[in-house]
This record gives C-alpha cells, sequence and structure tokens, in this order.
C-alpha cells in the first residue's frame, strides 16, 4: 500500500476549521466545500469529501473530548475506591469486605469466574457511591 502524500480530506478541513473557527458556527458549507475545491482543484467535492468535512467539523465543535471525558471518570471512581473516608460505619466494612472478595477472585482465575468478578466490581462500586453520598 502505498503512503499518502499529503495530508488526509480530514486534516485538510481540521486546518481550515482551526484557521476560521466561525465556519464551526455556521449551518452552510458551500464556503467550505468553495475554498477545497479552490485549494484542490483535480479533487471533486463528492460524497466522500463531504463526509469527511462533516466528520471534522463535528470533531472540531465536540473539541476532542471523546475518551478522555470517560478516563476522567473513571479515575474518579477510582480514587474515590482508593481512599475511602475516614467513617468506619458498617458499610465501609462491608466496602472492605467486598474489595478482599474481589480481590481473591481475580487472583482465582479471570476467565472461569468472569461474572462473579463482574457481580463483585459492581457491588463494590455501589458502595463507594452509598458511602461517598
Amino acid at each position: 500500500m502505498a503512503k499518502r502524500k499529503g495530508p488526509s480530506l480530514q486534516g485538510i478541513f481540521k486546518q481550515y476549521f482551526h484557521d476560521h473557527p466561525e465556519w464551526l458556527r455556521t449551518r452552510s458549507n458551500d464556503e467550505i466545500i468553495a475554498q477545497f475545491s479552490k485549494d484542490h482543484p483535480k479533487i471533486e467535492a463528492d460524497n466522500r469529501v463531504k463526509q469527511a468535512m462533516f466528520n471534522a467539523k463535528n470533531h472540531m465543535k465536540k473539541g476532542g473530548k471523546g475518551k478522555r471525558g470517560r478516563k476522567r471518570k473513571v479515575e474518579m471512581i477510582n480514587a474515590a475506591i482508593k481512599a475511602p473516608k475516614l467513617g468506619h460505619g458498617a458499610l465501609q466494612i462491608l466496602e472492605n469486605h467486598v474489595d478482599d472478595c474481589l480481590a481473591m477472585a481475580r487472583t482465582v482465575g479471570a476467565e472461569s469466574i468472569r461474572e462473579v468478578i463482574g457481580h463483585l466490581h459492581r457491588a463494590r462500586n455501589m458502595l463507594v457511591l452509598k458511602i461517598e453520598a
């Protein structure tokens, strides 16, 4: 497979939106397609090009949040799990026991009792949320 000699279609449109952020807020894409046709006369502005433009516009509007937002949420949950509050109530003791059971289940074998591990994990997370509330 030959290497691409220039930027991808989506890369071209991302650069357009970076240079002209006002184009992200417009409903009509005629100006963007006109600029593309002017800059790249050999490439026909067909559905493939328009789809690349729509994808780039959508990506630039979101700001590329996608997975990073989920990672932050997971980090917050893990931090809450690792640093429980000082209260030693019944829920805290129960959470510690479930955590011990989860650790033991993981050492036994993940494949053979995968569903059990999943239930223990969800139970521990629910307890953490109850303790934090």
